[in-house]
Order: C-alpha cells, then structure tokens, then sequence
C-alpha cells in the first residue's frame, strides 16, 4: 500500500507539473508575442535615435557650412571696405584691381588715345607699380551699382602747356548773401598754348 500511497502522490505531482507545463505551453504564445513586442519598441526606439543623431549631424554640418559663409562674407566685406578707404583717398586698391587688371586697361587706353597722346611712363609688368601711385580715382554710385572713375595721366611731346591754379569765386545765394565754396583738393587748369589749328 505503501507504494501505491507513493504511486499516487507521484501521479499528483506529475498531474500538477503537466499541469503547469501545460499552462507554460499554453502562454508561450502570448509571452513570444510579449517579448516580440518590447524587442520592436526596443528597433522603434533605437531606430528613431539613429534618425535623430542623423538629423543631429546634418544641421551640425549645415550650421558650420554657415559659419564658414559668413566668415567669408565679412572678410570680403572687410576687404572691400579697405578697398573703399583707398579709394576715398584717392589711391588704386590693388585688391579691387590688380597691376594684371590695370596693365590690361592701360593697354586698353592706349588704343583709343587720340595720335601724340602716350601714358606718362611706357607701359610694362615691371614699371605698373608707378601707375598705383599716379592714377587718382573717385567713386561714383547709384542704387545699382559703384563705378570706379580713374584719372589716368597722360602725355604729349609736341605741345607746351600753362598750368594755373583755379580759385573758386564768391556764389550769390540770396539777397546780398554770398557764400564761397571750397573743396579740399587743389584743382589745377591746364591750357594747351600751341595746340595745332
């Protein structure tokens, strides 16, 4: 009897354990599809940071590509406002115009320049130096664009020239009020005395 109390207990235990592995079986479904679910909650959530970083990097990149193009921008800026107190003085920027540049358009003048007429030194890449500091230049700008005037020197063999300093004379503005107009530089009129007729 002993043995079939033992039996008995034993086909209990077994009875509670097919039992239990049976109900283990019978979730394995919903617990896989429990795990299935947080391993893709787990894919979005990586997903979605990689996207993120991703998208981090780009405008990271974008930003200092901006960065790069105004640091450009105010150094050309910054170029060109020295270009521009040059001109104010009355000098060629060799920034704006290089000696290549102002040979070229020297060369230009020259070409149109009336028979006698010549540049005051013989043009050539090793004497442009010259013309940077003969060339006197003024700015002239409308809502368009800036126009670089150059007074160019020229030279002429076969004529005599006078040179008088002109004065600027009184202006009449109102009743008995004048006024007298000065303007820094010294302007100078140059008459041909024995221009050919």
């Amino acid at each position: 009897m002993h043995s079939i109390n033992q039996q008995v207990t034993y086909f209990k235990q077994l009875d509670g354990t097919v039992r239990f592995n049976y109900q283990a079986i019978a979730n394995l479904p919903a617990t896989l599809k429990d795990i299935a679910m947080r391993s893709q909650e787990k894919f979005q959530e990586i997903a979605t940071k990689l996207e993120w970083g991703n998208l981090q990097r780009e405008a990271a990149m974008a930003i200092r590509e901006l960065e790069f193009t105004l640091t450009q921008l105010e150094i050309s800026i910054d170029e060109f406002m020295n270009a521009m107190q040059y001109v104010m003085i009355g000098r060629v920027p060799v920034n704006l115009i290089s000696p290549t540049i102002l040979q070229d358009m020297l060369k230009n003048v020259t070409l149109v320049l009336p028979e006698s007429y010549e540049l005051i030194v013989r043009l050539s890449p090793n004497n442009v130096y010259l013309y940077y500091e003969v060339i006197q230049t003024a700015m002239l700008a409308d809502m368009h664009s800036l126009k670089l005037v150059l007074d160019v020197p020229i030279k002429t063999v076969s004529r005599q020239y006078e040179l008088y300093k002109t004065v600027v004379l009184p202006t009449h503005i109102f009743n008995n009020t004048y006024a007298w107009f000065e303007i820094g530089r010294i302007t100078l009129l140059l008459i041909c005395c024995n221009a050919p007729t």
